[in-house]
């Protein structure tokens, strides 16, 4: 409770210096302020919105009994396992496409190698001979 009081104290003060530095460099023709101020509103708008998740996760682990490292981890190596699962799905399925389609020209030339000596194994034979 008293951290999310922290993130939205810090979040309206930020804000507030972001707008001034934007009014100041407007005013003095300091574009550089300008634009700082602009990258700091949502540098604050994005602190803001990390820290209060990161606040809220607290919370539920601490109504767990766990801490936010330990989920971390959970969700870590849960996603690695689905990772892998669908890396060596995809490389099955690409091996054995590869393997059928390497072994299609393989076959047609033991065929046709097969094919091109049925004269010369007929040639050889004495009966048909003249």
């Amino acid at each position: 409770m008293f951290q999310q009081i922290a993130n939205i104290f810090k979040f309206v003060t930020d804000t507030i210096l972001n707008v001034l530095d934007i009014f100041i460099g407007i005013f003095t023709g300091d574009w550089d302020k300008v634009w700082n101020g602009i990258k700091g509103i949502f540098v604050a708008v994005w602190n803001f919105l990390k820290d209060t998740l990161k606040n809220y996760l607290n919370v539920l682990c601490n109504i767990f009994g766990t801490d936010l490292e330990t989920v971390k981890q959970f969700w870590i190596d849960v996603w690695n396992a689905i990772k892998t699962f669908f890396v060596n799905l995809w490389n099955n399925i690409t091996g054995f496409i590869s393997g059928v389609l390497n072994g299609i020209p393989a076959r047609q030339g033991r065929h046709y190698t097969g094919y091109v000596g049925i004269p010369e194994n007929l040639r050889s034979h004495d009966h048909y001979r003249a």
